[in-house]
């Protein structure tokens, strides 16, 4: 049996970024429904919030201008974009179809 170590799997977990904006109404109502689900799934989903005024050049490379925006990467490409703020439901079940069992 291969044993892999948390540094590891924390590797090869698909990430979730969440990119916000300090007063986006709509960031602010989404970032508590990023945040249960990450919980939720954190040993399946790793989670990071970049605050798009101070880290600008993150959300450029990808040609982000709306937000928030929330990027799944999985094995480093991006898998799926979500723009807006969305239902958590909605929102789970497009996080769901990307964690491996």
């Amino acid at each position: 049996m291969l044993y892999l170590s948390l540094k590891f799997r924390e590797l090869v977990l698909p990430v979730l970024v969440d990119f916000w904006a300090p007063g986006c109404q709509p960031c602010e109502m989404l970032s508590p429904i990023v945040d249960k689900i990450a919980t939720q799934y954190g040993d399946r989903l790793k989670l990071i919030k970049i605050n798009v005024e101070k880290s600008f050049s993150i959300p450029m490379h990808y040609n982000l201008d709306c937000f928030p925006t929330l990027l799944m990467f999985n094995t480093g490409q991006v898998v799926e974009k979500i723009v807006g703020t969305i239902p958590e439901a909605v929102l789970m079940k497009v996080i769901r179809k990307h964690l491996t069992a």
